[in-house]
């Protein structure tokens, strides 16, 4: 069987950007969010020019740069086929699951996953296609991966709290598909702007169309910050879990 090699990078790049700190600069009309990432994971799979994986890398063999800048590499292994993550011995033979039991819980690397349905801003359909990518990430879950799941609109619901539980994970998705049509910031921007279309063009800085436009600004802006609030503490859920974090998140961008 051919073996696959994963190499995994962990680079603070928020530490080499973040030193000087940013020039003060008037806030422009709208809105406008900023992120702090602390920590990249960078997971690269190098191949010759035959396809066939290159085992003898080190560190220094890697350079990481964002935007344009370099940065250190805080962390470095080396993943082999076999010790991602557990395979799913729901429909195992009996001699794969001996065989699976006899390498002990530290064979694999733990994968925790927090999942994050902003429904405020994300349409039915798209509900729909996040979900199913989500149910079909679960169903290929390994005993020990586990999930959490949370949707948001306006506030936080927890679906689930961190369980290995496929059947508990896929009851979380369910009721996210079944609870109700959301999408209160999509269908609020939606009809901003169709008074915004609907308002005749007018000179100035008191005109309806630019109140409109501030009023909309600011109950997004408000939105926004308590959306970002709480993903910040469920982030400190994710946070002192072992090995490997992903956090993912459904929304809606642009």
């Amino acid at each position: 069987m051919k073996r696959l090699l994963g190499l995994l990078l962990l680079v603070p790049p928020a530490l080499a950007l973040a030193q000087t700190p940013a020039p003060q600069v008037p806030p422009a009309p709208g809105f406008r969010e900023t992120v702090e990432v602390r920590v990249m994971d960078l997971d690269v799979s190098v191949t010759d020019s035959k396809g066939k994986p290159i085992g003898d890398l080190k560190k220094e063999d890697f350079a990481v740069k964002v935007d344009g800048q370099a940065v250190p590499i805080d962390y470095f292994t080396r993943i082999e086929e076999g010790t991602i993550h557990a395979p799913d011995l729901a429909t195992a033979s009996p001699d794969r699951v001996l065989a699976e039991y006899r390498k002990g819980p530290d064979a694999y690397v733990p994968r925790h996953f927090l999942i994050y349905f902003d429904l405020g801003n994300l349409s039915l359909q798209s509900r729909k296609r996040g979900l199913e990518a989500v149910r079909d990430l679960v169903t290929r879950f390994g005993p020990s991966d586990s999930a959490r799941v949370v949707s948001f609109d306006r506030q936080p619901t927890i679906q689930s709290e961190w369980t290995s539980s496929k059947e508990a994970l896929l009851f979380a998705l369910d009721k996210i598909q079944s609870a109700g049509v959301g999408m209160s910031r999509l269908i609020m921007e939606q009809q901003t702007l169709r008074e915004i279309d609907s308002t005749p063009r007018r000179g100035g800085r008191g005109s309806s169309r630019q109140f409109l436009v501030r009023s909309y600004a600011e109950e997004e802006r408000a939105a926004l910050q308590i959306l970002l609030k709480d993903m910040h503490a469920e982030l400190a859920t994710l946070t002192p879990l072992p090995r490997k974090r992903s956090f993912a998140v459904g929304t809606r961008f642009g």
